[in-house]
């Protein structure tokens, strides 16, 4: 498959056509489907509420993130997504992040990805299937937004010194689309609290939260 790159900013590139269409397949298969993922809960001014859009995640070792089920181990898809993108652009990662969009109210509001949660010196990419939605990135402290569209296939790789600078978000859409699946592929720091035994997940409606005993 033929791609097209463009830096679209500093810290922030977007290639087009990446993934070809067999592994594309493969994992829209496993993952382009709602029952294959978990409502989720999300930290907004010391306030905790649902996540408008559906989200599981596979890692190396279980992993117990704030507002979500416990990671999975690699799916056989995921696991040869992640040492394509590698090779591809010379990165390594231990930890996905799927996001399901499943129409177009579903969204992401603005925030920074959590760049001290991250290895030093790593880079996020996010791949994307399915419909094209509408990436946003805007300097912190500014109403100047530029928009990106992510289609089907394609990568955004985003430095960790552009999340001390910037923020972005998907955005939800006016008109009708189908589904569309997001893969934030991470090499995050495997920190003592995310293993740690005495941290237990409870279910509340549906919706995983974790705490401490």
């Amino acid at each position: 498959m033929e791609s097209s790159e463009r830096q679209v900013a500093d810290g922030l590139t977007v290639v087009d056509g990446v993934v070809g269409t067999v592994l594309s397949g493969r994992i829209r298969e496993q993952l382009l489907d709602a029952d294959r993922h978990h409502r989720s809960e999300i930290l907004i001014d010391s306030h905790r509420h649902l996540a408008p859009r559906l989200i599981s995640s596979f890692s190396d070792v279980p992993l117990a993130l704030d507002g979500m089920d416990p990671s999975r181990p690699w799916i056989p898809e995921l696991a040869d997504l992640r040492e394509f993108v590698g090779l591809r652009f010379g990165l390594t990662f231990n930890y996905a992040l799927a996001n399901l969009y499943r129409d177009r109210s579903d969204f992401t509001g603005w925030h920074c990805d959590k760049a001290w949660l991250h290895e030093p010196g790593s880079t996020i990419a996010i791949v994307s299937f399915g419909a094209t939605r509408t990436l946003a990135v805007r300097a912190l402290g500014t109403d100047s937004t530029v928009r990106y569209p992510l289609s089907d296939s394609s990568v955004v790789l985003m430095s960790l010194p552009l999340q001390e600078t910037h923020e972005h978000c998907v955005l939800a859409e006016t008109e009708d689309v189908d589904m569309r699946l997001s893969i934030t592929l991470r090499h995050i720091r495997i920190l003592p609290e995310y293993l740690d035994d005495d941290r237990r997940c409870r279910r509340h409606h549906g919706v995983t939260t974790t705490e401490r005993k």
